[in-house]
């Protein structure tokens, strides 16, 4: 991130060492004025567990919501309970046996509070806080850091969230961690990161990779690997535990920092990662000109029992998987749902899919995500492989609110072959490899207007990625409402 600093500055620091009575908040430093937190430095001592069981918060500005909110020890990395393993970046650092360095900038204008909050065990800390003092700062964005657990996660649905943020700012990099208790796959197999950047804006962006190991810079990696750690990438942590089954669950923890490739937005941005049945845990780091949304609540009972929590907006209904393998008519099921027929269902032979093992396209509640619908949260197919896929469509349903009757311009974000579909048109939009934008105009009445989107799904340049964006303006650049269809 390339950050507004001055160059004149007084050069400070704060050290501590304190014994912290169990359940107390401790202000481990607070900071005055305008400056930039340069190096933060703390052990928690050797008690096993203290570092997972410790939630590390960092304010800015005096505002209520902390910025940082995470675990101590997962915050550096060191994730699922674990109490050591070397970590050398160029944001974090960990050295034997409890020497957790972060180097990330932080910035404030109106000061700072560092704060631990302890669990069942009293704790011994020990920290320094490097910064820098100003006279005065002009830059807007404050680094933001968020930890959540899923467990279990689910396999062939729903991918696992890990980011779900609001503003302009920058994707700096994650911590991902996974305890293997998932027999039907590898870990990695569930997929990696997909990360949908600035929906129904101008200009939306949609980042998939591939296999979960690769995310991280190594490859075959899903059944044994040695831990190593680099400058931006890297898997520090591959351990295997016994859990009295016929093959060791694994434990693996990986990184990512994008110092190079830079991924910003300037709206919002949502990040999930692909999965299989497993215990997942992640921090994220970004910065951004607002706040951080609360979407995961950080506390002790939440570190043990983490809730499941809804998230995206349910304005979609959705029909599929159709492969094509099978002969198949669409024209019947497309003026069914422009009459709000969805009565329909379509058996699949050979195959089954999604979260249930569905053997039959059906119309369900489709899920808006950061402004993208993504298809394979509904119709992935169930089989063995580096998240597989293959190739067909699926259909999505929508209703347009128009203010006015009259041309309405349509943006939409997809890659292959697009469709749309009103009452009395018909557009089939040209192919395109990758995530490219098309923009379209309908006529549309006053009032609600039904939209079917018909989307194909071939590998192309996205691993076989099946998310789409879309947006509708009438004549006056006014965004139109987009509504679940009744």
């Amino acid at each position: 991130m390339n950050l507004n600093l001055p160059n004149e500055f007084l050069p400070d620091r704060v050290s501590i060492q304190q014994d912290v009575l169990p359940h107390t908040k401790f202000t481990v430093a607070e900071l005055d004025g305008a400056g930039c937190i340069r190096h933060f430095w703390i052990s928690l001592g050797l008690r096993r567990n203290v570092g997972r069981n410790t939630i590390l918060r960092i304010y800015f500005d005096n505002q209520p919501i902390p910025y940082v909110e995470a675990p101590v020890s997962d915050f550096f990395g060191i994730m699922h309970g674990q109490q050591y393993y070397p970590i050398n970046t160029e944001y974090v650092a960990v050295l034997e046996k409890e020497g957790r360095n972060c180097y990330f900038p932080m910035p404030f204008k109106k000061g700072a509070r560092i704060e631990v909050e302890t669990g069942e065990d009293k704790i011994f800390i020990a920290a320094t806080v490097d910064w820098h003092r100003y006279e005065d700062l002009d830059e807007p964005y404050r680094f933001c850091a968020r930890w959540r657990r899923e467990y279990p996660t689910e396999s062939y649905g729903k991918e696992y969230l890990m980011l779900d943020a609001e503003g302009k700012g920058e994707l700096i990099g994650f911590f991902y961690s996974v305890k293997l208790i998932d027999n039907d796959d590898r870990w990695s197999h569930g997929g990696a990161e997909n990360i949908y950047i600035d929906g129904e804006t101008e200009n939306p962006v949609y980042i998939r990779g591939i296999g979960g190991e690769d995310t991280f810079g190594t490859s075959f990696g899903g059944a044994i690997h040695t831990p190593e750690t680099m400058l931006y990438t890297g898997m520090p942590y591959y351990s295997y535990e016994d859990t009295h089954e016929s093959r060791p669950a694994q434990r693996v923890t990986g990184y990512r920092f994008f110092k190079n490739e830079r991924i910003t937005f300037k709206k919002s941005i949502v990040m999930k990662f692909g999965c299989m049945r497993n215990d997942i845990c992640s921090t994220v780091f970004w910065y951004a000109d607002k706040a951080p949304k609360e979407f995961f609540p950080i506390n002790h009972e939440t570190i043990s029992n983490p809730p499941l929590l809804p998230f995206g907006e349910n304005k979609w209904k959705v029909f599929g998987p159709i492969p094509d393998r099978m002969s198949f008519d669409n024209d019947e099921i497309i003026e069914k749902a422009l009459k709000g027929d969805y009565e329909y269902s379509l058996p699949l032979t050979e195959k089954s899919y999604g979260f249930d093992s569905r053997t039959s396209a059906v119309w369900l509640d489709g899920i808006s995500e950061g402004g993208f619908l993504d298809f394979r949260r509904y119709f992935r197919v169930r089989e063995r492989g580096v998240s597989p896929t293959e190739d067909g469509y699926a259909l999505a349903v929508t209703d347009i609110v128009a203010n006015e009757s009259g041309k309405v311009k349509v943006k939409v974000t997809y890659d292959d072959v697009m469709t749309l579909i009103t009452e009395n048109e018909r557009v089939e939009l040209p192919f395109h490899k990758a995530f490219r934008n098309e923009e379209v105009e309908l006529n549309l009445k006053k009032g609600k207007n039904r939209l079917v989107i018909k989307l194909t799904n071939t590998v192309n340049y996205s691993k076989g990625g099946w998310a789409f964006s879309m947006s509708a303006k009438d004549e006056k650049g006014n965004r139109l409402e987009v509504l679940k269809p009744n």
